[in-house]
């Protein structure tokens, strides 16, 4: 007879892992005051996922939350188009030196280049929401683990 060890617990524990890092993601871009549209924190999802026999909880979001975690050195000036619906989200309205204001787009070129010279600062808020469950729950994980080999030896010692 063929047993195969399934890993009831070790899902269950990495699932709630994964439920919970997304939370505390989302609260940390708050508490930084990152959220402009919502789409960024609306993206944030996982999902557990097995390869060859190794579990991982991979996290997805929209892309730029790479630049709100890791930050962007100087350099190369991020694409205007992309920063204009960020400009509009937050209401952001840039006075012209003779009185009215400039355009979504130009505030969002003069944003773009300011990026460029100066860079964003990176918030490494992934690491340390990572670094913080890892903490909380490494001995969980190890006692799930413990709990699907106690009970594969359980089915094993049962037909005996």
């Amino acid at each position: 007879m063929e047993y195969k060890l399934e890993y009831n617990y070790l899902l269950k524990m990495l699932n709630k892992i994964g439920e919970e890092f997304v939370n505390d993601l989302k609260t940390e871009i708050r508490a930084l005051n990152k959220v402009a549209s919502g789409d960024l924190v609306n993206s944030i999802n996982y999902k557990v996922i097995e390869t060859n026999g190794n579990y991982n909880i991979e996290i997805y979001s929209e892309d730029y939350l790479k630049y709100v975690d890791g930050g962007r050195k100087p350099g190369k000036r991020p694409p205007v188009k992309a920063i204009i619906p960020w400009v509009q989200s937050k209401g952001i309205k840039m006075q012209k030196p003779g009185g009215g204001f400039i355009t979504a787009e130009s505030a969002a070129f003069v944003i773009a280049k300011s990026i460029g010279e100066k860079g964003i600062k990176p918030t490494n808020i992934i690491s340390k929401v990572q670094k913080a469950l890892f903490q909380k729950y490494e001995s969980n994980i190890k006692l799930a683990i413990q709990q699907d080999y106690q009970d594969y030896i359980k089915k094993i010692m049962s037909n005996i």
